[in-house]
């Protein structure tokens, strides 16, 4: 609600952008990204989803359960990200985020994941 009453407050008046930020305990630089939204694409900007980057997850299930298979026969990240050709940092955040562990599972041989 701040974001939608602060840019249409600056857009309809003659106040400064440090006073209507202050007035709403908001940052400037974010104030003058709204107002710039709304100026650009209509009062549609503070209601349609947020633009994302990048390309879309690599771990998907089958790839998670994979990962977690080599691991647990003793893979290390950077021969489990080549086997599954993903990145390094993708399997090494999965392993901190607590998505996939590094702890020694049940024996599962490596021709059985092949």
């Amino acid at each position: 609600m701040k974001l939608i009453v602060s840019t249409l407050f600056y857009a309809f008046t003659l106040t400064g952008w440090t006073q209507i930020a202050e007035a709403f305990g908001i940052n400037v630089q974010a104030l003058k990204r709204w107002v710039k939204g709304f100026r650009e694409k209509g009062s549609n900007t503070f209601y349609r989803p947020p633009e994302t980057r990048g390309n879309p997850t690599v771990l998907t299930p089958e790839v998670r359960t994979k990962a977690q298979l080599l691991l647990d026969t003793g893979a290390s990240v950077s021969e489990t990200a080549r086997e599954l050709d993903i990145g390094y940092d993708t399997v090494r955040k999965a392993i901190a985020d607590g998505q996939r562990t590094t702890r020694p599972g049940p024996a599962v041989r490596r021709s059985q994941l092949l």
